[in-house]
């Protein structure tokens, strides 16, 4: 927010987008010890930020003030924290698949391959429908119906395949998946 009637104000009277962040107790800290001070620091609009402040040196070395940097790390700490997401999801025991309208299997964690005895790389070339008993391939449909239309489905007791023939009794839980426009 700086404007060109800030030059020579005392850095403390500048107004910022930070609340809560200091910049002159933290030059204050720079010019005392000469040490760089980087930290990660949110804005009043919820975008994240690297600082750094350094001690700034004339040509003739002569310590004249400090230069603060202030740049945008907003999408790396959200691939990072999405990053940290999916290494949840893949590990985890609970099966967690994804899959698309029609049925194809999209994605099959860990959980779900001890599950249900189907690898991951197997799961990929399959459909939902082969995991589903027929007596309760209606429920599925009514289930995705509800879901096309935007409708919230609660988790529901069904029952899944295994590799080996064998029923498991599942809970199922649902999230649907939307694009950047909000479309399914």
């Amino acid at each position: 927010k700086l404007i060109p009637t800030d030059i020579g104000r005392p850095l403390g009277d500048l107004a910022t987008s930070f609340p809560g962040v200091d910049f002159a107790e933290y030059a204050k800290k720079v010019l005392k010890d000469l040490n760089t001070l980087e930290t990660e620091i949110l804005s009043g609009d919820g975008i994240w930020h690297a600082l750094k402040v350094i001690p700034y040196r004339t040509s003739e070395n002569v310590i004249a003030g400090v230069v603060v940097t202030v740049v945008d790390i907003h999408k790396v700490k959200q691939a990072d924290k999405i990053r940290r997401l999916a290494t949840i999801l893949e590990d985890a025991n609970d099966a967690i698949t994804v899959r698309d309208f029609k049925g194809r299997i999209l994605a099959w964690n860990k959980g779900a391959a001890k599950m249900y005895g189907w690898t991951e790389f197997e799961a990929l070339k399959m459909n939902i429908k082969e995991l589903i008993p027929k007596e309760r391939l209606n429920e599925e449909k009514a289930f995705l119906d509800k879901l096309k239309k935007g409708e919230t489905v609660r988790a529901i007791k069904t029952q899944r395949m295994t590799r080996d023939g064998r029923r498991l009794d599942v809970w199922l839980t649902v999230t649907v998946l939307t694009d950047e426009s909000g479309q399914p």
